[in-house]
Order: structure tokens, then C-alpha cells, then sequence
């Protein structure tokens, strides 16, 4: 039987698998979603080394994966939401090709500490674990995370690990979900962004447009370090005079979502469109377009969401690159709800909008295109960005161009 490769038993009345499967040495996939009488795994199916796609979607019944699980050193996509696992083997450190790990609605209270050394995890759903108390150890590689409706979840110091300034050289995109986790204190959402504000700051100087940054969680105040707000869903800033030492890499945005009860959106379906607008004196204005995901790669089911939400995300439309022809000195930006249903639209809207210019400052500015072809350099692996030593915040530059 070394032939059979996918093993389908979707909505079977199985209620477990026997031992010999581990004879089937050369099964690449396997799937058993909606199996609601599956209560056991054997641990001889542990040895089904081929294994790179487990399905385990929808099994109300089972309560516990193998122990020995970390055998599976080749296994990819793990996905298990919906079952009623207890408690998560201990050690899946050994997982190390692992990328997709789906855990949404089950019943353990904490996620294994040998989480944190997956060396390839990339998404991590744990959405709708009601039990779940706390998020203390994650994966540096970790890009995506849905955290929606985790009612019991307290501590979340494991974001804090991914937001390190070493680890910047890691970042490509990220994206939190925690919706409606309101057992999460205000202050612990203050202490985590004032970390990702430094490090926010330190990617920017990066010059890659594919990079973002996005995370929504419960709340109804914009971060205090976000100098420029507004209530409704536009704000007007204006800019400091251009100039080699004063460059414009980015921006950081802010909404505040009000929901009304029992929300519900798709993922693939709801996002905030942000419409920039730039203008000067001389009468040039540019206009740019950018929509933003409310959602991670990792969710597909429909969610309710209400009360009130904070999405805080950071796109970088600017670059090193761009800065020597950017001449505006007063942005505008409009934020807009995109939704395939427009009850959904009517019963969400934009509250507040706070918006974050990054700036970077060198007091030793010789030429653009030379710092430009440096930072090039250093980050397609010949050499080592030297970043500049201070980063300019959007309160200082407010004060200097002050008129």
C-alpha cells in the first residue's frame, strides 16, 4: 500500500483510526473533517513519516492529539479547528517544516511553550478558544495570528518577542487579529504598541513595499502617540518642508471601528480603503489609493464582531527611493469600509482616524542614491544596514515647523 498517497474519509461515522495505518507508508495527505464520532489517533500513526497535510477539521469528538506528534518532521499544514482538544502535546518543537497550524475552537487553556521553537510557522489560528488564557510563547517567523473571540485570554506577552529591534531583519508582514478579546487590560494594549511604535520605526527604513503591519483589538482610544487625530473618518496633517536631511518614509494609521451588535462579516469581504491626498502650495496634488485587510490569511469563517474596535496598520508607500521627488506639504486621508454586504457597511463605522508620519533624519545626508544603493546592498545579504542613529518622531518635527 505504499501507492496510496490521500486519504479521504470526510463525514465517515469513524470513530477511530485503526494502528496498522501506520502501513501506509507513502500517505502524503490526510483527511477527516467532520468525523463526529473520531475520538482516538494511535500513536502508530505518528510513523507515517510522508505526512505533510493533516485535516482534522470538525471533530467535536476528539480530545487529545499523539503524543509523539513531533514525529511527523515533514508535516506542513496542520489543521485541527473545531475539535475539543484539551491539551496540546508538549513537545512540538520536532514539527520543524510546520508553516500552517490551525487550532481554532478547542478547549486548552495555554498553548505549549515549544511553540515558540517552530522554526517555519507562518499562520497560527486559535480563534474561538474560549479557554484560552494566554499567548506566552510564539515563533519569530510568525507573520499572521487570529486571536478572534478568545474570551478567557488575559496575557498576551508573547507579541511582545516579535517585536524585538533584533528581529527586524525577520519582518516581512504581519497581521494580529484579537477581536473581541476584551479580557485583555487597556494598559497591556498601551505597553505592547509603544514597543511596536520603536519597531515600527526601525522597518521603515527598510525599502521594501511588500512589507505591512496590521493589528485590531478591542477599544475605543487611539494610542497616545499618534499626534494628529480627528473624529469622523478624515484627517488633515500638515507636512514639514522637504529636505536631504527630512525624509518622509511612511505612514502609520489608526481607525476606531464602532460596531452594532452582532456584526457579522467574511473575512474575504470587509476592509478599510484609505484615500491619500497630497497637495502643495504651488497647486500639485497626487491622490493614492490603498486597501488595507481587516483579517488574516489564516481565518475563512464568518465572525461577529460588536462594540468597539482599534485597527492600527502601517504600509510603507514611501521609500528612500521615492522621497527625493516627493514635494507635498499637506496630506489629507478618508477612510472608507468596503463590505460585499451594504447592511454590513450601514452597521459599522469609521469613529475616530489618527495618522503617524515617519520620518527619518541623518544629521550626515550626502546623496540619496548612494544611501539608497547602500541600503540595497546591505539587505540582499553583501553587507549590514548601519541605521541612522536617530529616528525623527512625528511630535518633534511638529515643534520645529511649527509657524
Amino acid at each position: 500500500m505504499d501507492q496510496l498517497k490521500v486519504l479521504i474519509l470526510n463525514a465517515t461515522g469513524i470513530k477511530e483510526l485503526p494502528s496498522s495505518i501506520e502501513h501506509l507508508k507513502g500517505l502524503s495527505s490526510i483527511y477527516l473533517e467532520n468525523c463526529k464520532n473520531l475520538t482516538y489517533l494511535p500513536e502508530s500513526f505518528c510513523n507515517l513519516k510522508a505526512l505533510y497535510w493533516l485535516f482534522l477539521a470538525s471533530c467535536p469528538q476528539l480530545e487529545k492529539l499523539p503524543k509523539k506528534l513531533s514525529n511527523l518532521t515533514i508535516l506542513e499544514d496542520l489543521t485541527a479547528g473545531g475539535c475539543n482538544l484539551l491539551k496540546l502535546p508538549s513537545h512540538l518543537n520536532h514539527l520543524s517544516c510546520i508553516s500552517k497550524l490551525d487550532l481554532s475552537g478547542n478547549s486548552f487553556e495555554k498553548l505549549p511553550a515549544s511553540i515558540k521553537k517552530l522554526p517555519h510557522l507562518q499562520w497560527l489560528n486559535i480563534s474561538s478558544c474560549k479557554r484560552l488564557q494566554s499567548v506566552m510563547e510564539l515563533p519569530l517567523s510568525l507573520t499572521d495570528l487570529d486571536a478572534h473571540d478568545c474570551g478567557s485570554l488575559e496575557d498576551i506577552s508573547g507579541l511582545k518577542q516579535l517585536f524585538q529591534l533584533k528581529c527586524v531583519e525577520k519582518f516581512y508582514q504581519k497581521r494580529f487579529v484579537f477581536t473581541c478579546c476584551f479580557k485583555v487590560e487597556e494598559n497591556v494594549w498601551s505597553d505592547f504598541l509603544a514597543d511596536a511604535q520603536l519597531w515600527i520605526q526601525k522597518v521603515s527604513m527598510r525599502v521594501n513595499d511588500e512589507e505591512s503591519f496590521s493589528i485590531w483589538y478591542p477599544g475605543s482610544k487611539i494610542p497616545e502617540w499618534f499626534t494628529n487625530q480627528s473624529e469622523g473618518s478624515s484627517i488633515m496633517i500638515q507636512l514639514p518642508p522637504h529636505s536631504r536631511k527630512y525624509v518622509l518614509l511612511g505612514f502609520v494609521l489608526c481607525v476606531v471601528l464602532a460596531f452594532q451588535a452582532n456584526f457579522e462579516y467574511h473575512n474575504s469581504f470587509f476592509h478599510v480603503l484609505c484615500v491619500y491626498h497630497f497637495k502643495n502650495n504651488c497647486g500639485d496634488c497626487s491622490d493614492l489609493q490603498e486597501l488595507y485587510s481587516s483579517r488574516s490569511h489564516v481565518s475563512g469563517n464568518a465572525k461577529n464582531i460588536w462594540s468597539e474596535h482599534v485597527l492600527l496598520f502601517f504600509d510603507p508607500n514611501f521609500s528612500a527611493e521615492r522621497a527625493s521627488e516627493f514635494r507635498y506639504d499637506e496630506a489629507s486621508f478618508e477612510f472608507h469600509l468596503q463590505n460585499n454586504d451594504s447592511n454590513g457597511r450601514q452597521s459599522c463605522k469609521v469613529k475616530n482616524c489618527a495618522v503617524f508620519p515617519l520620518y527619518d533624519q541623518e544629521e550626515k545626508y550626502s546623496n540619496m542614491e548612494e544611501e539608497t544603493c547602500k541600503r540595497k546592498r546591505s539587505w540582499d545579504g553583501s553587507g549590514r544596514e548601519d541605521y541612522p542613529k536617530r529616528m525623527m518622531m512625528q511630535d518633534h518635527f511638529r515643534k520645529k515647523f511649527r509657524k
